[in-house]
């Protein structure tokens, strides 16, 4: 079949308003090019049409006819921006594409069957939606619940108090660090014969030398207990020997506590919990980040944990706090429901867009026969 002036043809280039057309021979056969406008204005030079009795759209069209045809390649390429969430307005269905990493899929203007991968696509998007709505609704309370353990807690530790302390005045300095008797101790430690950070231990002073300070371990009674804090040589370090144990410590993993007893421990650990956090502001910010930022087993639609950071967490107020989590995610819901009738919309629009362009391509081509 050949292609002549004023065809308009579908091609791996998109739609042409020919102008030209050439008939070419390679060890594969003939083949056939076209020169022409496309939707843009622009000349397209050889490009190649295959075939021809499904990708001529209309023979012996006029100007208008062929922009009409534009138009409808406009439209197809939009329904399909709008499918995967380009446009910035459906935050969630964007963000549903680029994570679950879909296959690449354009669908032809004259083939139905094309289009079989995005309906697909916006099936399977349209189950994660709204799983996510749900999940989103729960998780909302589960992160309310938490704000208001972690708020409280937070309370209590600006009033907790400890057991007095009965230092005595005998001391023992070893390089930076001053060992009272009577103190209790906080360190973190790594054994000389496995080097695994992390690890902490509680010791109270019981006595002191010119170069040592006699301590006994908190823990099981039944283990060896007693022993002492001295130099390493020739080394900023510590050595805390207990038994046949010897760890090696940098001093400044040493650190006093203000607890009188080993059973204030327990109680100390809570309370440096909340102390050690910044603001009550960013402690719930976080706990906020961690339950709904993008991660395993979460829904993909879910935002990234940077496009969460830097919200207003800023108030001291529990109250706003709390307020500003609700409206982050009542904002994050309403944008997963605006995806899900996006969805719904460009499922509906994409069927009646291939029934239109059936009808009317089939109308057309009986027409100019």
């Amino acid at each position: 079949m050949p292609v002549y002036p004023c065809d308009v043809v579908n091609t791996n280039k998109g739609v042409i308003y020919v102008r030209s057309s050439r008939v070419g021979h390679n060890l594969d056969g003939g083949f056939i090019t076209v020169s022409g406008l496309n939707g843009d204005g622009k000349m397209l030079k050889d490009v190649p049409v295959s075939d021809l009795n499904k990708n001529l759209l209309l023979a012996n069209a006029s100007e208008m006819d062929a922009q009409e045809l534009f138009d409808w390649e406009r439209r197809l390429e939009n329904l399909w921006k709008e499918s995967i969430g380009s446009a910035g307005d459906t935050k969630a269905l964007r963000r549903y594409y680029v994570n679950d990493k879909a296959s690449s899929f354009f669908p032809a203007l004259n083939d139905r069957a094309s289009a079989d991968k995005m309906f697909k696509y916006l099936d399977e998007a349209l189950t994660e939606l709204d799983t996510a709505r749900s999940w989103v609704t729960s998780a909302r309370y589960d992160c309310l619940k938490a704000f208001k353990e972690f708020h409280a807690g937070y309370l209590a530790s600006k009033n907790v108090t400890y057991s007095e302390r009965k230092l005595d005045y005998d001391y023992v300095t070893l390089g930076e660090n001053k060992f009272q008797e009577g103190g209790i101790y906080r360190f973190e430690f790594e054994p000389e014969d496995d080097y695994a950070w992390g690890k902490e231990a509680y010791v109270k002073v019981t006595g002191v030398t010119h170069n040592r300070a006699l301590i006994t371990l908190s823990g099981d009674a039944s283990a060896p207990r007693e022993g002492y804090i001295g130099r390493v040589q020739r080394s900023s370090k510590l050595k805390v020997v207990i038994g046949d144990k010897v760890f090696h410590i940098k001093s400044y993993f040493m650190k006093p506590l203000p607890i009188g007893s080993f059973q204030d421990i327990e109680l100390y650990r809570k309370a440096k919990q909340y102390a050690d956090s910044t603001s009550l502001g960013k402690s719930l910010e976080n706990i906020f980040i961690d339950t709904f930022s993008a991660g395993e087993g979460k829904p993909l639609c879910l935002p990234d944990r940077y496009d969460l950071e830097g919200n207003d967490f800023w108030s001291d107020s529990y109250t706003e706090l709390v307020a500003e989590m609700m409206n982050l995610t009542s904002d994050m819901l309403f944008d997963i429901e605006k995806s899900i009738q996006k969805v719904h919309w460009v499922r509906d629009q994409l069927d009646r867009f291939y029934n239109e362009v059936e009808a009317n391509l089939s109308a057309r081509n009986a027409d100019s026969k």
